[in-house]
């Protein structure tokens, strides 16, 4: 397999590309960064985090509320869910 080599300049800072030349199609040159994740990702995994933790104590919390701690476990997974998604990689 034969590979094309091409450097670029993108803020200052030096790239390799190396793009099989038999796949044909557009060799635009492109710096593919690294998303950056918000602050809403990082609360989403914690919110997450909690909830596998909640899941260890649920017998516990369970004797307590009940049925609610399921709908409580539940909302705390789909909170976690919904923030992650919410940030979208800003």
């Amino acid at each position: 397999m034969q590979q094309d080599k091409r450097w670029m300049d993108h803020a200052g800072m030096k790239a390799l590309r190396l793009a099989p030349s038999h796949l044909g199609g557009d060799r635009r040159n492109t710096v593919q960064q690294q998303p950056k994740h918000g602050r809403l990702f990082w609360l989403g995994n914690a919110v997450l985090a909690l909830a596998a933790v909640f899941l260890l104590f649920i017998d516990q919390v369970a004797q307590w509320l009940g049925t609610g701690a399921m709908a409580l476990w539940m909302g705390m997974a789909a909170l976690g869910v919904y923030l992650i998604v919410k940030d979208g990689g800003k």
